[in-house]
């Protein structure tokens, strides 16, 4: 997906939707190319991967997979949420459904997920917008 825009956050967000047809390996592989590609990354922390998977068991699986190749990091790394279908559909994705790879236990909303605060600058200045040049204080590349 990318990133998500709010009112007052900014989010990076990749959603995964498992079926539980893939392979362990492939899904170990799939899991340590997130963590490879986001450690030591500036605010990777705020990074989010979501796995939605279809039972209880393959989400202690993923889960599994996800802890296993976070221990070989030991700095900061993307942050990764595992949700049943089953508690997707009873609660919708902004209830406190979402398993971070830390605590078994505890369950966080969506809005509760770590973040970083939006920029200051106004949207209308981003580059590939509408004349985006002429919101910028320098006007553009090379002024």
């Amino acid at each position: 997906m990318g990133p998500l825009s709010l009112a007052r956050r900014r989010d990076h967000l990749f959603p995964r939707v498992d079926r539980g047809t893939v392979p362990r390996a492939r899904l170990r592989a799939k899991v340590n190319h997130y963590v490879s590609y986001f450690r030591r990354r500036r605010g990777a922390a705020n990074t989010h991967v979501f796995y939605a998977v279809p039972t209880a068991a393959r989400e202690e699986l993923v889960r599994t997979e996800i802890n296993q190749a976070l221990r070989l990091v030991g700095t900061e790394c993307c942050r990764f949420w595992t949700v049943t279908i089953e508690r997707l559909q009873r609660d919708g994705p902004l209830g406190r459904i979402w398993r971070g790879s830390e605590s078994a236990a505890n369950l966080i909303s969506f809005v509760d997920l770590p973040t970083q605060p939006r920029s200051p600058l106004p949207l209308p200045g981003c580059i590939a917008k509408r004349e985006w040049w002429r919101h910028r204080p320098a006007g553009g590349q090379g002024a």
